[in-house]
């Protein structure tokens, strides 16, 4: 006979509302991270809201209310576009030391668009545009003027998040290598978040987005697509990030500076600037026990 017996303790999610125009606000209700838990191969969808609210470890959200849009050229018709980002998600492995991020497109606006992550114009294809005026461009995977990349404070010395220095680390891409650039960068307070091409490769702590493999799908757009809209990815060795001064199962806090957009490629529309701080206090616990009687 086997009896298996599995106690789980909710955790708590912290909500923090941030946008383009406002400084973040503080942790508010910090959420707590959960040990014993297992994240299951192949979990992540490319949807990440459905892929975080399932999350067994709990996650953090991170709301931005302010959309991304521009006008399709030749019209009057408002519309919105894949640098919009509506939610940023946040989960922790205690126990892996593996940390989860998402960034969500759905648009906040009421526009039409594709919300594809990535899809400057909004038409459905993120590696041609149909909706921007003669010569703007819409790159696949993230290449040419397109980039994404998140400023990590992890020293908390940044009362008020902003775009200049303070960060201690990058994770995203090099302007203009495109989704196969993606990792974990040092960034020094002579960076820039415009130009961030120069960036040095940071070893300690390897960088993995869900849907890319480099030389996979020879021809086609990667990454954010049609049927995985999300940008998902996950960052190993987290507490290993310059500037972190805990261990796997302290609390811990930091800050963050997000950059998504076009650069002067798509033209007419605006680049993205999420900012916020993600916090953790306390451990809650998963343990299953089984019982074997023969």
């Amino acid at each position: 006979t086997t009896t298996t017996t599995t106690t789980e303790t909710t955790s708590t999610i912290t909500t923090v509302t941030t946008s383009t125009t406002t400084t973040s606000e503080a942790c508010g209700t910090p959420f707590q991270d959960k040990t014993g838990v297992v994240v299951p191969p192949g979990f992540f969808t490319g949807n990440t809201r459905v892929d975080f609210d399932n999350l067994p470890l709990g996650s953090a959200t991170i709301l931005d209310t302010e959309s991304v849009t521009f006008q399709i050229h030749g019209t009057t018709t408002n519309h919105a576009s894949g640098w919009d980002i509506s939610e940023v998600r946040f989960a922790y492995n205690m126990d892996t030391d593996r940390a989860y991020f998402g960034l969500d497109c759905t648009t906040l606006s009421g526009l039409a668009g594709s919300q594809i992550c990535g899809d400057a114009d909004g038409d459905g294809d993120p590696g041609a545009q149909s909706l921007l005026q003669a010569g703007a461009l819409d790159t696949p995977n993230y290449d040419g003027t397109e980039t994404f990349v998140m400023l990590f404070d992890t020293d908390n010395n940044q009362s008020t998040p902003s775009a200049s220095n303070g960060y201690e680390a990058a994770v995203g891409i090099r302007r203009g290598q495109g989704l196969a650039s993606f990792g974990t960068y040092q960034w020094l307070p002579s960076d820039t978040r415009l130009d961030p091409v120069l960036l040095t490769p940071d070893p300690c702590c390897p960088a993995q987005l869900h849907n890319y493999t480099a030389g996979a799908h020879a021809g086609s757009t990667l990454g954010p697509n049609v049927n995985e809209k999300g940008f998902e990815f996950v960052v190993d060795n987290f507490s290993q990030l310059p500037g972190f001064a805990h261990i796997p199962g302290q609390d811990y806090e930091f800050g963050f500076f997000i950059l998504h957009g076009g650069g002067n490629g798509d033209v007419s529309v605006a680049e993205e600037i999420v900012m916020g701080k993600i916090c953790s206090v306390g451990v809650t616990s998963t343990t299953t026990t089984t019982t074997t009687t023969t």
